[in-house]
């Protein structure tokens, strides 16, 4: 893992919280979607689709993983991101 990959992340973390944050509380976020809402909702919210995309793959997740995470996110601490969100088909 680089720390450019996750430079994106640890900055939209920091800057929603006034404690230190870890590439480990990132990682964690990502694979799960759980974590302190506030931290939770900036790293969904902040963070592009490609971001989030290259900071799952530095981390050995999947894409599919990140997406269930963010899933997760969005009905627990109601994280909203346009480009994760499914596409709506009309049904």
């Amino acid at each position: 893992m680089t720390r450019d990959a996750f430079q994106a992340g640890i900055n939209a973390l920091a800057n929603a919280s006034r404690t230190p944050v870890r590439k480990e509380d990132l990682t964690g976020i990502l694979a799960t979607g759980d974590g302190p809402g506030h931290l939770v909702r900036a790293l969904f919210e902040d963070c592009s689709l490609e971001t989030l995309d290259r900071m799952a793959a530095a981390a050995g997740l999947s894409a599919r993983r990140m997406r269930t995470a963010y899933s997760f996110a969005r009905k627990k601490h109601g994280a909203k991101n346009p480009e994760l969100e499914p596409e709506d088909t009309g049904f």
